[in-house]
């Protein structure tokens, strides 16, 4: 099941993805880990709930762009010192590059 993240606006969103904030790369990331054997060519990561528009804006992953995905968010996870997380993320990676 896709993670939700509620924001005020999609201003508020735009600052978030600009920081690369860690609850959208743990977004990214389990959606990648869990679905890594996955037959399906689109994932559903994060559903984020614009509160002042009344909306709802859907992200998916493309399976094709999962390692991709992997080594971009495993600096994220760098910065934040969340090392039980890069480890996780390091196995994915190499199972792509067997």
């Amino acid at each position: 099941m896709a993670t939700t993240l509620k924001v005020k606006n999609e201003e508020e969103w735009e600052m978030l993805v600009e920081q690369k904030d860690i609850r959208i790369s743990k977004a990214l990331i389990d959606t990648v880990i869990k679905n890594i054997n996955g037959k399906k060519r689109y994932y559903h990561a994060l559903s984020i709930v614009y509160l002042d528009e009344d909306r709802i804006f859907d992200l998916t992953i493309e399976k094709s762009n999962f390692l991709f995905t992997l080594k971009e968010n495993l600096q994220i996870f760098e910065r934040e010192e969340q090392y039980e997380e890069c480890a996780k993320i390091k196995k994915a990676i190499q199972s792509f590059e067997k």
